[in-house]
Formats: C-alpha cells, structure tokens, sequence
C-alpha cells in the first residue's frame, strides 16, 4: 500500500525535453512543471505589478513560490528573490519603496517578515526569528507592520502523554515598528485571530476571534474592533456561524464582511456579502437576491464594493452600491477571474485570468472597464506551440426533477465531431466548490488526458456552489440527495449527443468527489474503471473523526452523538451498506496523515472490493494530508490513473 521507490524512479524520467519543432501532446512531467502564477499586486504609483510564480524543485520534490516585478505595461519582468524556502505573504509599503514578505531562512524557527528594497539588493530580516509570523500587512503611514504569530510552544515533560486539545497554540496579533524593529503584541488570552484588517486611517483594526486553531472553531469567531494600539476592544457580533474576511469602509462607518447564512443567519448558503456599522448594530444582508456566490470583495468608495462573484463555471467582477441591491456586472467571458485586487489609489482591478488554454496570466482592467483589459504576462506565450491543448466548453441538461445542471466538457485532443470518444467522469471535491473553466489542476490532469484521446465531463452537481441557494441546498437533510442523478444524466447526455462511447465510460474523484464516485459505483456497473480518493464510505465514523464536521451537521440534521440521532439515516447516505454491489475495477487513493477524510476510509473500500473479488489497488502516500504536496506522490498518482484507465478503457 506504501509508494514503490522503484516505480517512483521511474516515474521521474517521465517527460522528457520537448521538441521546439511541432507541438505534441503534454506528459504528467509537462503539467507539474508548469510554472504558476497567483498573488499579482499592483504597486503604490501603478508602475509595478508584483507576483508570485511557483515552479518545481524536483530535487527537493516540491513547489517553490519566489517573487517576481513586472512593469505594469508587461515589460522588464525580473526575479526579486532566491534560494530553496520560497517566500509567502508578499506585500507593497505605502510608498511603494519597499516589499514585504514571509519565508523562513537561515536559522529561522518559523516564517519571518524580510524586506525588499524596490530598488533591489539583498532582503534583510525585520522580525526576530522566535515565532512564526503570517498575514503581514502594512501600516498605513508605512511605519510599521502588522501580523498575527503563534504563542510559543509549550514545555512539556518528556514522556508526557497529551491529552486532546490541550496546550493549543493560539495565534495573536502583533506590530512591529520599522525603525527600531520592536515588536509589540496587541492581542493575548485563550483565543486565536483568524482574520484581521487596518482601517484607512490606521486608528482601528477589525478583526475575528475564535475559540481555537481547527477548522471547526471557525463557526464560533466574531467580529471584533480595537484601537490600533490593541485598546477598547469591542465584540460586534454574536452567532453561532462563521464570519471571513471583515474590512472597514473609507470613512470608518462600515464593515463589510463575508458569511455562508442568509439574513436570518441560517447556515449553509452560498457565501454572500454583508455590512455591519462600525459603531454597533445589527448585520444587513447585501447580496440577498444577488443569485451567485461571493469569492471576494473590495471598497470601491464609502458607498460601493467591488465582488468577484462565482456563477458556476466562471467568474466575474460586479459593483455593487450598498444603500440598494443594484448588481453592474464588470466582465463576462468564458474565463475564470481568480486572486483579484483592486487598487482605490489607481482605481485599477488586477487579476489572474484563466481559460482553457491559459493557466492564469496576470490582467489588468483600469477603471473598471473591460474595454480596457490588458494582460501584464506573458508566462504562456509559447503553450499552445509546445503542446496540443483540448478545447473547453460548458455543456448543460436537465436534472431529474427538471432542474438545469450544467458542466465542463473537455475535448480529446484533435476531437472529431461524429467520432465517439471514451469519456472519464470527473466529480469535483467540496462539495460546496464548483468546477470552473480552466483544466489545469494537477490532480484532474485534464490536458493530459485529453492528449490520450478521452472526453472528461466535469458536472457541477446539486450542492455546488455559483447557482443560487436552493441549488447548493439541494444536499441539506441528505448528503446526496438529487446529486448522483445529476451526474449520471449528465453522462447520458454525452452519450446522447453522440460524444461519448457508452461502452468505454470512467469516474474519478477526490474527496467530495471520491465520495461521489463511490456512491455511483453502487448505482451502476455502466463504468468500466474508477479513481477515488481521499474519499469516505462510512458516515458516522468518517463525522466523529474528520477535522471539519460542523456543516456536515446540515447533511444529516444532527450529530450522530446526540440524542435522536439518525443513525439510519447516515448509514443509509453511507456507500459502505451498497459496496457488495460494486463490480467496476477501482483505484483507490489516500494521504496517510489526512484528518479531513481518514485513510482508514480507504482501506474499509479496499478490503470491500478485494473481498468481492473486484480488481483494486490501495496507495496510501506517507506524511500527506488530505492534497498531496510532493511532486513524487502526485506524478505517481497521474501515472497510475493514466495507467489504470488505459487498462479497462482499451479499444475493443
């Protein structure tokens, strides 16, 4: 169950040097070795754009994030920084002289705040070295900085056996100043900052408190306001749901911030915008008949936000002013719009923009008018020569009970209409997430397989996020609901129109995605292979161990713990009572320190099948959670995946 090392040598050869002469299809290599781009800012004066791009380090078998400065009219890209750690957390001073980031050098005992000169030279270190330091963000006079870092660990006694939570280490808010480099902590006592935001004027910080570091003391934070000095510290709500991402206006009146409730505070709805008076009060619903989901915001003025809102395979920017509910869309275009900021200074929005055949250059839009969008990179220039790359198109049917379900569609490489193609289903994870226009996640592998010739539909089904709230309610009080019936008419469809060959049909997914997969081989032999990872069977257990099992609640209407339980109900839900049905050849994926989906999971599927005689491989990959992070364990995962669907998928 463990990674060959043989097999894994292997795997490293995979990909060779491509010709410059014709393009061809793109290897497993090819897609993990290109380069990404994320977190463009652009600079005080509008004449810089700082970004970060990601390549990989095979020898250290990871991705390495360096920071990189682009004139904003896309000339004079250069490297800012070196070396093997890679950096984090990048940010602009005020007055665009110096650049700040994270990373952890030298001796270092966590991440620590260095400085850039714009000019260049060599980053010098601004914080002590005794604490891990994240979230830095600049002072508005740009005299000092702010960041949150974790109390120190605590000193236990050798041999000490801990008990659950106990000495947790909170992470609290602190400044230092530039000139002196003193650092001073502003929050202290038993709970941890999650999110936190200067005011304009640098009197006031906004920020969330929650009781604990996991993902489920999320739902108990609130928000909170202080004085910048960390004095008169007020609490401004109080609920029993997850507030993200709290910024004040212009002129201090109000905080806008985001939450999964609607304007009662009922959980489990798409992420909306809402505004709270800095002074007290009750929070007032923004994008209450909005209809898509909020990704991000940002104050245009004291009266008007930006959104980057999803809706469903895209994308898009809105104005939104805040005395009414009047939506102006922005953009519009078969394209997902991703890490978007908007400068008030410049008044210009800059965003990476992603496409079927670009993996995300970074934009530019001044003044809010796509007429005048420009790209900044030109990181992909050259993709479309080296490669073949498949064509995307969004595809849509009806569910069954009428309701419209729409999906990505992705061509083989040099598709022929009439021609039938095999076809691999591709459920996304979350499954509060949506698929979106863009093939380039490495764990989808879509332009490689496209390149092999297979179709991949990629169903955004009941319970994704993008398309109003009844759609992403449609799993509350059953984790499936109409769900699988979406995907499968969605299949139908494609076979349907004459794209998919119904005899050579496969599924894959990841997590939510996994546990799809898994359910749908209960339902139908039609597949003729599978790929599930990190993927759960069984309810009950997969609720009491997973490290995020708040809004799971919602699926099943109580925790299976507490009286009145249906336990029925999520055994019923649970693929586990059905796996004896499954017949279709199954490849079966986990990380061995995975709290969200526990590998045991995995291993009640293997044992499942191999018991029904049904062909099966288990790997589980060591020292990974729930996505794996070293670039060994995700070629080998590629590779397999690659391998196993030609197995079973093969030409009659």
């Amino acid at each position: 169950m463990g990674w060959p090392a043989t097999l894994l040598a292997g795997l490293s050869l995979v990909g060779a040097a491509a010709s410059l002469a014709e393009p061809r299809p793109m290897t497993p290599r090819d897609l993990l070795d290109l380069p990404a781009l994320s977190q463009p800012l652009l600079s005080p004066d509008g004449k810089h754009v700082l970004f970060v791009r990601q390549t990989s380090d095979w020898q250290a078998d990871k991705r390495v994030s360096h920071l990189w400065r682009i004139g904003s009219d896309g000339r004079g890209s250069a490297q800012l920084t070196q070396g093997a750690t890679g950096v984090e957390d990048a940010t602009w001073s005020p007055d665009g002289a110096l650049i700040a980031f994270t990373a952890k050098r030298g001796g270092d005992k966590g991440d620590q705040i260095y400085l850039l000169p714009l000019s260049g030279g060599e980053p010098w270190r601004l914080t002590g070295g005794t604490r891990a330091v994240s979230s830095v963000q600049w002072a508005p006079d740009g005299r000092s900085l702010y960041f949150l870092a974790l109390d120190p660990a605590p000193s236990l006694p050798d041999g000490h056996i801990r008990a659950e939570g106990e000495a947790e280490r909170h992470r609290h808010l602190w400044r230092v100043d530039l000139d002196s480099r003193a650092e001073t902590q502003l929050t202290s006592g038993g709970f941890t900052v999650r999110d936190f935001s200067i005011s304009d004027n640098g009197s006031a910080i906004v920020h969330v408190r929650q009781p604990g570091t996991s993902v489920d003391a999320r739902h108990a934070g609130e928000i909170w306001l202080m004085n910048a000095d960390g004095g008169d510290a007020r609490q401004l709500t109080r609920n029993d749901h997850e507030e993200d991402n709290p910024v004040l206006s212009p002129d201090g009146l109000w905080i806008a911030f985001e939450a999964q409730v609607n304007e009662a505070g009922e959980d489990y709805y798409n992420n909306n915008l809402f505004i709270l008076p800095a002074s007290g009060g009750a929070p007032r619903l923004l994008t209450g008949e909005f209809g898509h989901e909020v990704v991000a915001f940002r104050w245009k003025d004291a009266e008007t936000l930006y959104l980057l809102a999803n809706l469903g395979v895209r994308n898009e920017l809105f104005e939104a002013p805040i005395a009414g509910r009047r939506y102006r869309q922005l953009t519009d275009g078969e394209h997902t719009l991703r890490d978007w900021d908007y400068d008030s200074r410049t008044k210009a929005h800059i965003f990476l923009r992603r496409t079927a055949t670009d993996p995300g250059e970074v934009w530019m839009m001044p003044g809010g008018r796509s007429d005048r969008m420009r790209q900044v990179t030109s990181e992909y220039a050259s993709l479309s020569a080296r490669f073949h790359l498949p064509r995307q198109e969004a595809v849509r049917w009806t569910g069954a009970d009428g309701t419209p379900v729409e999906g990505l569609l992705t061509y083989p490489v040099g598709y022929r209409p009439g021609v039938k193609a095999p076809l691999i289903l591709l459920n996304h994870g979350g499954p509060r997430s949506s698929v979106q226009y863009g093939p380039w996640m490495w764990s989808q592998h879509q332009p490689v397989l496209a390149g092999l010739g297979y179709a991949i539909l990629a169903p955004n089904y009941r319970g994704s996020t993008g398309y109003g709230d009844a759609f992403l309610r449609g799993q509350v009080g059953g984790f499936f609901g109409l769900a699988e019936q979406d995907v499968l008419r969605g299949v139908d469809a494609m076979v349907d129109a004459g794209i998919a060959d119904p005899d050579r049909l496969a599924v894959m997914g990841w997590s939510a995605g996994g546990r799809m997969t898994n359910k749908l081989l209960t339902l139908t032999d039609r597949f003729k292979a599978a790929s599930s990872g990190a993927s759960t069977v069984e309810f009950i257990s997969g609720y009491g161990a997973t490290d995020a099992h708040h809004l799971q609640t919602y699926w099943f209407g109580a925790a299976p713990w507490e009286k009145g339980a249906r336990l029925d109900h999520y055994l019923a839900q649970s693929p586990l009572p059905d796996l004896w049905r499954i017949r279709t050849p199954t490849l079966i994926f986990a990380g061995e320190e995975d709290e969200r989906v526990r590998p045991e999971q995995s291993l009640m599927l293997h044992r499942a099948l191999r018991d029904h005689d049904v062909p099966t491989k288990l790997y589980i990959a060591p020292g990974e959670g729930h996505n794996f992070r070293d670039l060994g364990h995700r070629l080998f995962k590629i590779e397999k995946e690659i391998g196993w669907f030609q197995r079973y998928l093969k030409e009659p």
